[in-house]
């Protein structure tokens, strides 16, 4: 009896999910709901059942162009590097930032600065890379689709942004132009993305300027959740070559139960050289490891590596 009563609640959960994504938009796409039933009913294993944590490599990289503005095959160069750590155990996030001009010396590579591991190694480069100069080895790595970001921004009417300063800069190579004057600014897809990127000043400023477009973004979408059926469909876009349907849907549901005072961001700790180098800055490196959230406070941490003692 207590079984039969079991299934009915499970079914009336499946049934509440649904009623609830076709009002709200909060189940996307058929795809996620097959997959969050499957995952209900026990048709599929939980995603990542068993794991404590996730470490993910997520990269924003440009597209690589020849002659004429012709988009031509392999790796472009990283312009935006954040590894992010998803605690499933203590239902947390930890994020840090790894600056695009950081130096690294992976072997079998020459000594360059990180956006160009990528280029010239792909995924298995730049995780190696992380992996030299944090001692921590990323599971996962997700390349973010410019393409899909301008249509979710586009989707939802495009997103207000307050811009502090003047910002003008042109890379004709990468058909990147930028021209905003300061003051508050309805931005559509183009213009966001371009916003998130623009790099005349520093990577600190970049990724802060990141952080404030995701909270503009969120907002906009909360203000019309109408919206969110064609925002979970874009971001499937995102991650289909990363993750399956059941990971993103496991993935989502973690999401949505982390509070804001459970996520932590920072940057990799750096030291400004010659050239516009960046050199890692080991002393430090530890302490900002457990600020990020990817070191508990009570690891004693070797400075050379970042690794335990």
């Amino acid at each position: 009896m207590l079984k039969v009563v079991a299934r009915i609640g499970n079914m009336l959960l499946c049934l509440g999910a649904l009623a609830f994504g076709s009002t709200a938009g909060w189940m996307s796409s058929n795809r996620l709901v097959d997959a969050y039933i499957r995952q209900t009913f026990g048709i599929v294993e939980e995603p990542f059942k068993g794991k404590d944590s996730l470490i993910v490599l997520l990269l924003g990289a440009d597209r690589k162009r020849g002659y004429g503005d012709r988009v031509v095959t392999g790796f472009g160069r990283t312009d935006s590097v954040h590894l992010v750590r998803l605690d499933f155990k203590n239902n947390a996030i930890g994020m840090m930032s790894i600056p695009r001009d950081t130096i690294v010396d992976v072997p079998g590579y020459r000594t360059m600065r990180f956006n160009a591991l990528y280029e010239v190694g792909g995924e298995v480069a730049a995780m190696e890379g992380v992996r030299v100069l944090t001692g921590i080895q990323p599971e996962r790595t997700i390349i973010l689709n410019y393409a899909a970001v301008e249509k979710m921004v586009d989707n939802v009417g495009g997103v207000e942004i307050f811009v502090e300063k003047k910002m003008k800069y042109d890379d004709h190579w990468d058909n990147l132009h930028i021209d905003f004057s300061p003051g508050r600014i309805i931005m559509d897809g183009k213009n966001a993305v371009a916003y998130m990127r623009y790099r005349k000043d520093s990577d600190f400023e970049r990724s802060r300027r990141q952080q404030d477009f995701l909270v503009a973004f969120k907002q906009k979408v909360a203000a019309d959740p109408s919206k969110l059926n064609d925002i979970a469909n874009l971001a499937c876009q995102l991650f289909d070559e990363s993750l399956n349907d059941a990971e993103i849907m496991r993935l989502m549901m973690f999401g949505r139960g982390v509070k804001s005072n459970r996520i932590k961001q920072g940057m990799l700790p750096v030291k400004e050289g010659a050239h516009y180098n960046q050199y890692l800055d080991e002393e430090k490196l530890p302490e900002v490891l457990v600020k990020c959230g990817f070191r508990p406070e009570s690891v004693v941490l070797t400075p050379e590596s970042g690794r335990k003692a």
